[in-house]
């Protein structure tokens, strides 16, 4: 009202008004908020800056009328002030709903600060913490401008720069205003207060979900469970979270013996002090589990514990729900990597199932939706439907290099699986740069003993071994990715029959068929220890086993061996392994010799743990020199 009639910025008539404050001053930092609370709380949450410091703010330094316009002739009146080289950053002030950022303004102005290098500072902290910031970055499809060419213009400029640009330079300030907050508090309740405790949480929880900076948020989640477990005992249910919590980035960084003990420590806390399954506390450990064993190769349990989380969501939440969606995705994760022909159907329809609930619940536009599009993408891409998968991994890598930092591990996974796919295609120097990218991102994060590494290593050596003058390159990256899977896992584990089987294919290009076939055989061992019945990842490597037979002219062999890929359960191994040696037996006494390990294949050490490898299974092993024994009277098939 006061500039209603002039149609001058208040600023204009603070001079006349009040003399004594001698007028407008040159602004050290420039105010971005929204109007989603009292203004003065606004004013309050720039305190931190001291008295020297001398505020632009939009509604005391603008127009105020209703026909005004802001962009006049393409001129942004907010940009002097904000990129003058007096102004020292952008203070951007948020409301309890965080309304700020669904201001396309307001973003324009973060966009602008980023461009002319002005540091973005995020006050109050306290609100920080419960902003969508913790869990997610900006998304330009839920701001909103009042008028439609405002918002044209401004969504214009996003492209020439990029949002990713955008959300690394406020990541940077979350990660700022967090360690300030935490400073604050340590200085005002002391370093083992609950609140300092509360004020770690939030970094931890930043670092995991935001930034991929495992081994930070594994530093303060122990710092949390240090304080709680000083101020409450071992007996508590914020210990419970604690551990919860710490198990993550444990699960992460690869240290899974660490990550299970602390996810069954918290399943047991909540179990003892809700005394009740039917709590989304303890359906959190069961997810946690789960994730646990499927890494482990342990998919059974993996399978209990996810099925029994999402029982106990869907009948807390009903179905849709965004927890209900998280264990879809883990589910259905889980039976695609367990590999059975039944269980992949299932998986899709799963994904689909967490894909909708998060369409439905976050918009199209949000990386969870973006998350579930790849895990769709990937079941695309092993059906065969190559060029759906791409269009689907493309999708998803735009959405997340938007939202996450350049170097998250996420992303790495979506270059990898695009990899793949491109692989797939033929597209070899595409995709080899796509691995060399997610190789980049995974050893800068973990180091180069971690899985996500050797996967890597392994997608390059798929990708060389399809240019014979680069087999020598592909057999090395087969051999990392197979050191580093069993000094991970040890030798029984799916990822390392993979890199046997991997290993055995190259091996056969290079018209190396024995050593070949002992690598597809150690797979093929492993697999059926692993792995549950109808298993596609059996009948694969029983089929490329096959190829190999015929190859070298063991008709008989090769016939087993692809009998045995149409009937792909654990069982055949044994049936398989039998009728092999019996074969060759039978073929060495024909020609008056006798049958020995050389001939017939048999490693002495898997012979040896043969037994006790497919007991697990509840079948009986037959020691390999008993089948060679049998082998005058058993037919050849």
């Amino acid at each position: 009202p006061v500039t209603k009639d002039r149609r001058v910025p208040f600023v204009d008539l603070m001079a006349d008004r009040w003399p004594d404050l001698g007028g407008p001053q040159t602004a050290t930092h420039f105010m971005s908020h929204s109007w989603g609370q009292c203004f003065i709380e606004d004013l309050s949450a720039l305190d931190f800056l001291g008295e020297d410091a001398y505020i632009w703010v939009c509604c005391f330094a603008m127009t105020q009328d209703d026909d005004r316009l802001e962009l006049l002739d393409d001129s942004e009146v907010f940009a002097e002030a904000l990129v003058a080289q007096t102004t020292i950053a952008q203070v951007l002030v948020l409301d309890r709903e965080a309304s700020a950022l669904t201001r396309l303004w307001v973003l324009f102005e973060v966009l602008r600060a980023y461009e002319h290098g002005k540091p973005l500072t995020i006050s109050p902290p306290s609100l920080l913490v419960q902003s969508r910031l913790m869990c997610g970055a900006i998304q330009l499809e839920e701001a909103f401008a009042a008028k439609a060419s405002d918002r044209d213009y401004i969504l214009g400029e996003f492209e020439k720069t990029g949002l990713s640009n955008v959300n690394e330079r406020i990541f940077a300030a979350v990660e700022h205003s967090l360690c300030r907050l935490l400073e604050e508090t340590e200085a005002q309740s002391g370093s083992r207060s609950v609140e300092a405790a509360r004020a770690h949480t939030s970094l931890g929880n930043f670092y995991f979900a935001n930034t991929g900076c495992f081994p930070e948020a594994f530093e303060h989640y122990e710092e949390t469970l240090s304080i709680y477990t000083e101020l409450f005992g071992l007996k508590d249910l914020r210990v419970a979270q604690a551990l919860d919590d710490l198990g993550g980035p444990l699960y992460k960084m690869a240290r899974l013996e660490e990550a299970e003990a602390a996810f069954r420590k918290s399943l047991a806390l909540r179990l003892e002090l809700l005394a009740t399954e039917e709590h989304e506390d303890v359906a959190q450990c069961f997810g946690d589990l789960g994730l646990v064993f499927e890494v482990q190769g342990k998919f059974r349990a993996a399978e209990e514990m996810h099925r029994r989380a999402l029982a106990i969501r869907t009948t807390t939440f009903g179905e849709v729900h965004l927890k209900v969606a998280q264990s879809c995705f883990c589910l259905g994760t889980l039976l695609f990597a367990a590999c059975a022909k039944t269980s992949r159907e299932e998986a899709i329809q799963l994904h689909e199932r967490a894909l909708k609930i998060r369409t439905q619940l976050l918009g199209s536009g949000h990386r969870l939706v973006a998350k579930s599009t790849s895990n769709v993408a990937a079941c695309l891409w092993k059906a065969g439907r190559l060029d759906e998968a791409e269009a689907q991994f493309r999708h998803s890598l735009q959405v997340h290099s938007e939202q996450l930092p350049r170097n998250h591990p996420w992303l790495a996974q979506i270059y990898g699986n695009l990899g793949l796919v491109l692989n797939d295609k033929g597209e070899l120097e595409e995709a080899e740069k796509l691995h060399k990218h997610a190789l980049d991102i995974r050893v800068k994060t973990f180091g180069e003993e971690h899985p996500d590494v050797a996967r890597s290593y392994g997608a390059l050596g798929l990708v060389f071994s399809q240019q014979p003058s680069r087999w020598s390159e592909a057999k090395a990256m087969h051999r990392r990715a197979l050191a580093i899977r069993i000094k991970t896992f040890g030798t029984w584990h799916p990822e390392v029959a993979r890199s046997h089987g991997h290993l055995g294919s190259l091996l056969r290009q290079q018209g190396r068929f024995r050593v070949a076939e002992w690598e597809f055989r150690r797979s093929l061992k492993i697999r059926a220890l692993v792995y549950r019945s109808d298993s596609a990842e059996l009948a694969s490597v029983f089929r490329e086993l096959g190829k190999l037979y015929q190859l070298i002219g063991r008709e008989a062999e090769a016939a087993i061996a692809f009998k045995c890929a149409d009937n792909s359960e654990p069982s055949q191994y044994r049936k398989f392994e039998s009728v092999r040696l019996a074969s060759v037996a039978k073929l060495e006494l024909n020609r008056g010799t006798s049958p020995t390990s050389a001939s017939t294949g048999v490693d002495t050490t898997l012979a040896a743990n043969s037994a006790s490898c497919l007991n697990c299974w509840g079948f009986l092993a037959r020691p390999a020199a008993a089948a060679v024994a049998a082998a005058a009277s058993t037919p050849a098939p």
